[in-house]
């Protein structure tokens, strides 16, 4: 028997929720237990009906994901949930955040639906799933700023 995973949708713009949904939808061993266009109203329902959710698929661009406190929110509600990120890759504080958070899985919002499902099955499992193109971008957004310094230091 196949075990089956909870997920959570997490997008804001409409258009994309459902195409998200759908795609998640076709895979048989997913189960969409709530969605929303945030992440209050799409988690309301299944943490009042006591569901566990084991991977929240999250737009981290239009959420105000920059903020510690959406995340710390997402820990307290959801402490065992693995997140899968969906961003465009523009809004450097968001990636840096998300990554600083503990996201499991960080892919781009126009991710293909094979690969999307991919890493919410990853992302249950504990297993990292990162696009390369994002993570690259990501180091050399956030090691910029310690490559300043040790320049200054002459090392």
């Amino acid at each position: 028997m196949t075990h089956i995973i909870n997920v959570v949708i997490v997008e804001p713009v409409a258009a994309r929720r459902a195409c998200l949904r759908y795609a998640v939808a076709q895979e048989p061993e997913f189960r969409i237990v709530g969605s929303g266009d945030d992440f209050l109203e799409a988690c309301s329902l299944p943490v009042h009906r006591k569901k566990v959710v084991d991977v929240l698929l999250l737009n981290i661009d239009e959420l105000g994901m920059c903020e510690l406190d959406a995340w710390a929110a997402i820990h307290v509600l959801l402490p065992s949930v693995r997140i899968a990120a969906l961003t465009s890759g523009r809004d450097d504080r968001a990636l840096k955040t998300a990554l600083g958070a503990g996201v499991t899985a960080l892919h781009p919002l126009d991710v293909e639906p094979d690969i999307l499902c991919r890493a919410v099955r990853h992302a249950a499992k504990g297993v990292v799933d990162f696009d390369p193109d994002l993570i690259e971008r990501a180091k050399r957004r956030l090691l910029q700023p310690l490559e300043a310094v040790v320049a200054d230091l002459g090392w």
